[in-house]
C-alpha cells in the first residue's frame, strides 16, 4: 500500500482547502470607513439604535436645544458614509444631501426602509427637557440611481460589511445667531444575515448549539466578533438552532446538540430536556456556564402621535404590580374603570392613544413556546399577588370563572386556560409585523410578556415595575447586576430569581425578574459515532465559552446585561470542568497484573487482555485524537490516532506481526512442496556453491 503519496496528496488537499477558506475569511471582514466629523452645533442631535439594525430597523432621532437656538426643521436620510457633508446658509441643505444626488439615493434602498423623513414641529418641541423625536425606518441591502446632479450612475450598498450614513440636516439659529443648516452624521452598522457565511463558512469541528430565539441576536454578534479575532480559528465556531429552549435541552439531551442555551437547565421543575412519560430522556452530564443576564419584561409596542407618519414609541412607562397581575391575568376588556384610571394617571400619554389598538391581532401577547421566562413570570405573579392572579369572577369565563392560575412555562397549555385574555404569538416576526402592520393612524399599545433583548430588538417601550418598596423599577444593568445578589442557588449551582427577596430602601433597587442565561455544557469529552474523541470539537467549544464570557461580554447587543465579576468568576471554574470527564468507552481497563508488570486493555470494546465489553453512545460531530486515562482517572497526554487493528500495546503488535509473517511463509513453503516446485537440498548446495 503506497501511503506516501495518499498523504502527500490529503495534505495538499488540506492546504488548498486552508487557503480557500483564508480567502473567504479575509474577504468578509467588515469594512471602516472613515466616519465624517461632525461640525459644532448649539444643539444636540443623537440616533439609536446605530448597531445591529436590521432591516426595516426604526430609528429613532432626538433633538435637543435652547431658546437661543431655536430648531426649524430636522431632515433625515440613509446616504454614503466616509462623506464629509457640508453646512449650508441658503434654504436648502448643501448639494451634497440632495436625494437622488452622488451620495444620497432618491430612492428606499429596500422595500422595508424609508427613503428619509422631514420633522417641521421641532420649534418648541426641541427646547424641552426631553426634546423632539421623529423617527425612520432604515434598511439593508443595494440600491441604484442615476444622479440627478451630473447623471453619474451611483450605487449604495447598506449591510454587515458595509456601513452607511444616517445625515441628519438641521436647521436653526446658529452660535452666531444667523440661520443654518448643519449636517449630523451618524454611522449606522448592520445586523449580519448570516454569521456563519460572515466568518468565512463553518469551522472544522463546528459546534452544535441550541436555544431560544431571544439569545440569536447575542450569539449572531458574538459568532462574528469571535471568528475575527487574531489568532482564531477559520470559519465559524458554533452552529445554533432557534427552535425554543425546551427543544434545545431535549436535543442536548439526545446528543443531537453539542451544547444547550437555557436559564433553567434540568431544573426539576419545567423537566426541561427530560423527554415525554411515553419517551423519557436521561439527563447528561453537564455544567451550567453563565453567559449573560437577561430580563422578564412587560413590554408595549406601536406607540402614540408622533412628529411624521410614524407612531413615537412611549416613553418612562409605569405600572404598579396590581396593574400588570390584573392586565396578564384578567385582559385588556376587564382592564377597566379604576384600574384605567389609576394607569393613566401612570402614564398620561396614555389618555390621548387608549390602552390598547382595537384593530391589533395582539392586545396582550405572550410567545406560544414552552419557555422559562413564562415559568418566572407566573411563579413571581403567583407568589407576590395570588389574590390577584385568578380568572376574572365574571360569566364570560364560564366554568373556569374565579379560578386560582398557577405556575407554568408553556402558557397556551395552561389549566385554567388563558382564552380570551392572552394572544400567542409563535415568534420574533410575527410580533413585529403584528406591529408593523398597524395603520399610521392607529394608536395605542401592543402589550406584551417578553425579555429584554426581544424588546430593544423590536424598539419596544420596557415597563417600570413597582417593587415591595414603592419605586419604579427598570431593567438596566445596575439593577439587573444589583438583582444577581438577591438571588436563590440551585442544589447545582445555578442561580434564579427568588420573588420573595427585598432589599433597603437606600440600596440599589434589584429589577426583580432579572436572571441569568447559561451554555449547559457537557461535563464528558465530545465523542463521535465510533467512540473517538472529537479534539477539534472541544477546542472551539473551550475557545467559544470562554470568549462568550469574557472579552465577548463587550460584544453583547444592546438589551443584554452583562455578566458581574462574581459570575465571571463562576464562568472561569465552570469552563475547567466542560469537557473534563471520559465516557465509559473511552477509559481504559483497569491494569491487569501478570508476573509482576501491568498490562492494559484497549481504550473500547472488548479485547484479549482482560477487558470487558462496554456500549457506545451516539453523539453527534466530528473525529479528533483520543486521550488515555490512568487507574486514577487522571488522563494522560492523548495519544496519536492509529487504525482500529492497530490500537493495541505495541509488544503485542510487533509478535502479532511477526507470527503472520511466520504463518505466510510456512503456507508459501506448504504450497510449493505440494507442487513438485520446492527444489532439493543438493540442489540448493549446488546453487549456491556448498559442498557440505
Amino acid at each position: 500500500m503506497k501511503t506516501r503519496p495518499i498523504l502527500r496528496n490529503l495534505a495538499l488537499v488540506c492546504v488548498a482547502a486552508s487557503a480557500a477558506t483564508l480567502i473567504a475569511f479575509a474577504a468578509v471582514v467588515p469594512a471602516s470607513p472613515a466616519g465624517a466629523t461632525n461640525a459644532p452645533a448649539p444643539w444636540t442631535v443623537s440616533v439609536t439604535p446605530t448597531k445591529n439594525v436590521p432591516d426595516g430597523g426604526l430609528l429613532s432621532i432626538n433633538l435637543r436645544t435652547t431658546e437661543d437656538h431655536r430648531i426649524f426643521q430636522a431632515r433625515a436620510q440613509l446616504c454614503r458614509a466616509g462623506v464629509g457633508y457640508a453646512n449650508s446658509s441658503t434654504s436648502r441643505p448643501n448639494e451634497d444631501f440632495v436625494p437622488g444626488g452622488a451620495n444620497c439615493p432618491s430612492i428606499p434602498i429596500s422595500s422595508s426602509a424609508d427613503v428619509g423623513t422631514v420633522d417641521g414641529t421641532t420649534y418648541d418641541n426641541a427646547v424641552t427637557p426631553e426634546g423632539e423625536t421623529f423617527t425612520m425606518y432604515a434598511g439593508t441591502g443595494i440600491v441604484e440611481w442615476v444622479s440627478d446632479l451630473d447623471s453619474s450612475n451611483q450605487t449604495l450598498t447598506c449591510d454587515y460589511e458595509h456601513p452607511c450614513a444616517l445625515v441628519v440636516e438641521v436647521r436653526g439659529v446658529n452660535a452666531n445667531g444667523s440661520t443654518e443648516w448643519i449636517p449630523y452624521v451618524a454611522e449606522l452598522n448592520f445586523a449580519a444575515d448570516d454569521p456563519i457565511t460572515g466568518c468565512g463558512g463553518p469551522a472544522d469541528g463546528m459546534v452544535t448549539t441550541g436555544g431560544s430565539e431571544r439569545i440569536s441576536a447575542a450569539w449572531v454578534d458574538l459568532t462574528l466578533a469571535q471568528c475575527h479575532l487574531d489568532g482564531a480559528q477559520h470559519g465559524a465556531a458554533t452552529s445554533a438552532s432557534f427552535a425554543g429552549e425546551k427543544d434545545a435541552m431535549e436535543g442536548f439531551s439526545s446528543n443531537s446538540l453539542d451544547m444547550a442555551y437555557s436559564a433553567v437547565g434540568y431544573d426539576t421543575g419545567l423537566g426541561f430536556g427530560l423527554g415525554t412519560e411515553a419517551d423519557p430522556l436521561t439527563k447528561r452530564p453537564s455544567i451550567a456556564v453563565p453567559t449573560d443576564l437577561n430580563a422578564v419584561v412587560v413590554a408595549v409596542g406601536n406607540g402614540r402621535f408622533g412628529a411624521n407618519e410614524h407612531k413615537l414609541p412611549y416613553s418612562n412607562v409605569r405600572m404598579t404590580l396590581d396593574q400588570v397581575t390584573h392586565l396578564f391575568s384578567a385582559g385588556v376588556f376587564e382592564f377597566s374603570g379604576d384600574w384605567l384610571e389609576g394607569f393613566y394617571e401612570l402614564n398620561p400619554q396614555f389618555r390621548n392613544t387608549g390602552l390598547y389598538v382595537s384593530t391589533s391581532p395582539i392586545k396582550v401577547g405572550v410567545s406560544s413556546a414552552a419557555d422559562s421566562q413564562a415559568y418566572f413570570f407566573t411563579n413571581f405573579l403567583k407568589t407576590k399577588r395570588p389574590e390577584l392572579w385568578k380568572v376574572p369572577d365574571t360569566p364570560s369565563f364560564g366554568s373556569e370563572r374565579g379560578m386560582e392560575r398557577g405556575i407554568s412555562s408553556a402558557l397556551p397549555l395552561a389549566t385554567p386556560s388563558f382564552g380570551g385574555v392572552l394572544d400567542f404569538f409563535s415568534g420574533q416576526p410575527l410580533l413585529k409585523k403584528a406591529i408593523r402592520a398597524l395603520s399610521t393612524d392607529a394608536f395605542g399599545g401592543v402589550w406584551v410578556m417578553t425579555d429584554l433583548a426581544t424588546a430593544t430588538q423590536l424598539g419596544m417601550s420596557v415597563v417600570s415595575i413597582e417593587n415591595s418598596n414603592g419605586n419604579f423599577v427598570a431593567p438596566t444593568d445596575e439593577s439587573m447586576g444589583a438583582a444577581v445578589t438577591t438571588m436563590s442557588t440551585t442544589d447545582d449551582g445555578r442561580l434564579l430569581p427568588d420573588p420573595n427577596a427585598t432589599v433597603a430602601a437606600d440600596a440599589v433597587q434589584p429589577y426583580p425578574l432579572t436572571y441569568v442565561e447559561y451554555a449547559i455544557a457537557p461535563t464528558q469529552k465530545l465523542i463521535d459515532s465510533k467512540c473517538k474523541a472529537r479534539k477539534t470539537s472541544q477546542e472551539l467549544m473551550h475557545a467559544w465559552l470562554t470568549f462568550v464570557t469574557g472579552d465577548g461580554q463587550a460584544q453583547l447587543p444592546d438589551g443584554y446585561g452583562h455578566l458581574t465579576d462574581e459570575l465571571r468568576q463562576v464562568a472561569t471554574s465552570a469552563i475547567d470542568k466542560v469537557g473534563s470527564e471520559y465516557p465509559d468507552c473511552l477509559a481504559p481497563e483497569k491494569p491487569v497484573l501478570k508476573g509482576g508488570s501491568a498490562e492494559t486493555s484497549g481504550s473500547g470494546g472488548s479485547s484479549s487482555y482482560g477487558g470487558s465489553s462496554r456500549s457506545t453512545p451516539t453523539p453527534v460531530g466530528g473525529a479528533a485524537a483520543t486521550g488515555a486515562v490512568t487507574q486514577s482517572g487522571t488522563p494522560d497526554a492523548p495519544a496519536p490516532e492509529m487504525p482500529e487493528f492497530t490500537g493495541m500495546p505495541s509488544a503485542s503488535t510487533a509478535a502479532a506481526f511477526g507470527g503472520l509473517l511466520a504463518v505466510l511463509l510456512l503456507l508459501g513453503t506448504m504450497i510449493l512442496a505440494t507442487t513438485g516446485r520446492l527444489p532439493s537440498v543438493s540442489a540448493l548446495r549446488s546453487r549456491f556453491g556448498v559442498t557440505r
